[in-house]
Order: C-alpha cells, then structure tokens, then sequence
C-alpha cells in the first residue's frame, strides 16, 4: 500500500483536522484520522489493517502537528503498536490509558518509571 492522507475538512477555530486515509495507488479510503489541537485519533477499516496504513498515516500527520500526543485505550495492543513504529513513547498511563508522545528515534530510549 502507498498510503497518504487527504485533508477532508479544517475547523480552525476548534483546532480540528479531519483527514482520509488514502491508498494512493488506488484511491480508496482505507480509514480516517483526526486530530483535535494535538490529539491524533485514527481507524482503519478492518479489511485494510495489519498493512502498515495507521503506521504509515500517523507519522505523516506528525509532521503536521506540534508536540503530537496520543491517548490510547490500554487494551488496544494494536494501536501501541503503531504509536511505536511511528516514533512515538510511552511516557505516562494510569489503570485505563496510555499516553504515547512523539519523540522519534528517542523513542527507542525511552520507557515509564
């Protein structure tokens, strides 16, 4: 997959972005993403996903955004996943949530105390 992202809407006076994740050598719409000032939240359809388009989607909104911060359910084994592979670290979470900031290769380096 050649996966991009497609600017769909922008409210700036809420600070919200809502993107089309994008196959671009298809054109199809294999998810959606937002962001709110600088939360990422993201979805990939189900018959797109363990094909790299959230990983691949997330570090080209982070280029975007300053101080990016994600906010994941600490069930979802999936979604830390992309946060890592995308440069992202763990650096706080309580007994429902993890939150992941982007720190790229320094992500490697870093882990919760």
């Amino acid at each position: 997959m050649n996966i991009g992202i497609l600017e769909v809407e922008n409210n700036q006076k809420d600070q919200e972005t809502f993107y089309n994740i994008i196959d671009k050598d298809t054109n199809m719409v294999v998810g959606i993403l937002f962001t709110v000032e600088n939360h990422v939240v993201y979805e990939i359809k189900k018959e797109f996903r363990g094909n790299g388009a959230a990983t691949a989607a997330l570090r080209e909104v982070t280029k975007k955004l300053h101080n990016p911060v994600l906010e994941i359910d600490i069930n979802n084994m999936a979604s830390k996943r992309v946060a890592l592979k995308a440069g992202y670290a763990l650096v706080e979470k309580d007994h429902k949530w993890e939150i992941y900031k982007f720190l790229g290769e320094e992500a490697k380096k870093v882990a919760v105390r």
